[in-house]
């Protein structure tokens, strides 16, 4: 049988699901509550990349990277975390190659912002 996905929200969910299927409108404190639940869901699941990204510009101001090339860097990191320390589909290496043959961006900033991630 299969899982049912559950998160903090769950409850609430069900709560108004139930109070609507018996013909009732759900008071506002209850919407209101569902509403920060979900929004401190949403942020708990960005709290890696907003960390990483940090951390990588502190790196892009100390090499004195053009801030018209941040966009650039933020994809690589963001690229980063969600493909080789969330998924784990590709290794380091393989991600600064592939960003190599992209062009645009230097192997050294990118080497730098990894060793940075790492610690």
């Amino acid at each position: 049988m299969a899982r049912r996905r559950s998160s903090i929200t769950t409850p609430l969910r069900y709560m108004i699901k139930a109070i609507r299927a018996h013909g009732g409108e759900p008071p506002k404190e209850l919407l209101n509550t569902l509403a920060l639940a979900q929004y401190a869901a949403w942020e708990v699941g960005l709290k890696d990349y907003k960390r990483a990204w940090e951390i990588a510009e502190g790196v892009l101001q100390a090499m004195k990277v053009p801030k018209a090339m941040y966009g650039l860097y933020r994809s690589f990191v963001m690229e980063y975390v969600n493909k080789v320390k969330k998924r784990g589909i590709l290794t380091d290496e393989e991600l600064i190659t592939i960003w190599e043959r992209k062009g645009g961006i230097d192997r050294k900033v990118m080497e730098e912002i990894i060793k940075k991630l790492k610690r």
